[in-house]
């Protein structure tokens, strides 16, 4: 957390708007942003900039403006900085961005939209020519598959360095470590506490759901008040009956019961999130996915094929996708990790 709170920042983005209306651009510490080129990230609300602003990130977040002149509306946009021109123009690519900003010109560089390779930054991505869908084969939607891995491998470097990677590579395993040390030390067989852990994940961050599983595993160990946890109260029932039964077919759905056999270990089980079917078929971070669902088969050979190729396990696949969407697409926005 920077060391401001909302109004500081309100105030900072709204005195910068009348002294440079024609635009202006702010760094993490509220001053002009001197130098590097800005990469466009799409939140454009005062509150999702601020908590953009005060994630736990390596890039320099920004905050640029202008006021138009026709309404005298006040227009934003978060974004990030990078040092240098070649990995901003990357990063621009690959997330379907038309320019880059060099804030030392004041002048934008256009990017070519036939480079985008990564999935849509934003709703207003409309020009971008979305996989067609007649004829889908397996092995087109595993291609694909493989060109976002390596794309996202590129965001990470670029944005965080090897830190981000590194991260990304040993989501599942660090996740492995924790459910064997709470089956140890409440004496549960590890696949229960993964799938306790499956049943609290529904739109939960991760450190959340590690948190509600322990609390919840603790509490009916211990005979205490079961407690709240951060999901819906049918996924906590779920938990408990697999607590009550050992019996883990309480826990229904592809994507949680593929997620809890990650947990335990395996990971060549294929969790197809929403951001797994948005980075299949280039879909908009805000997308919905719900009639890309019955490709649910094909998109899961497909996972099993491209992790073969790039030379990782399923699991390692799907969370470096995901960790990228974290290093600039969902940063502070949609942090589920």
């Amino acid at each position: 957390m920077k060391n401001y709170n909302f109004k500081a920042f309100e105030k900072a983005v709204k005195r910068a708007a009348k002294e440079s209306p024609k635009g202006f651009t702010l760094g993490g510490n509220l001053e002009p942003a001197q130098g590097g080129f800005v990469i466009a990230t799409g939140a454009k609300t005062l509150p999702s900039i601020y908590r953009r602003l005060c994630a736990d990130t390596s890039s320099q977040v920004t905050v640029g403006g202008w006021v138009d002149p026709s309404t005298g509306k006040l227009e934003i946009e978060s974004g990030v900085i990078l040092k240098s021109k070649e990995p901003a123009k990357a990063l621009a690519q690959c997330f379907g961005q038309r320019a880059i900003f060099n804030l030392k010109t004041g002048r934008e560089n256009k990017i070519d939209p036939r480079s985008w390779i990564f999935n849509g930054q934003s709703e207003a991505v409309t020009d971008y020519k979305r996989p067609d869908l007649t004829g889908l084969t397996v092995r087109r939607l595993a291609s694909h598959l493989q060109r976002q891995y390596r794309a996202a491998v590129d965001i990470l470097h670029t944005v965080g360095g090897s830190h981000l990677f590194e991260k990304a590579l040993m989501f599942y395993e660090r996740a492995t470590d924790w459910a064997f040390e709470l089956s140890k030390e409440y004496g549960l067989p590890v696949d229960i506490v993964a799938h306790v852990a499956a049943a609290l994940s529904p739109q939960n961050k991760w450190p959340t759901n590690k948190k509600d599983t322990e609390n919840l595993i603790g509490a009916y160990a211990k005979g205490l008040p079961i407690p709240s946890v951060s999901t819906f109260d049918a996924n906590k029932v779920k938990a408990l009956a697999i607590l009550q039964t050992g019996d883990t077919d309480y826990l229904g759905g592809a994507k949680v019961k593929a997620f809890a056999q990650n947990i335990q270990g395996n990971e060549q089980a294929v969790t197809l999130d929403t951001w797994a079917f948005r980075h299949a078929f280039v879909l908009p971070t805000n997308a919905p996915v719900s009639k890309y669902r019955k490709y649910h088969n094909e998109l899961t050979e497909a996972f099993v094929i491209a992790a073969k190729v790039v030379n990782a396990s399923p699991a390692v696949l799907q969370a470096v996708l995901w960790e990228a969407e974290r290093a600039v697409g969902g940063m502070g926005l949609v942090d589920n990790a």
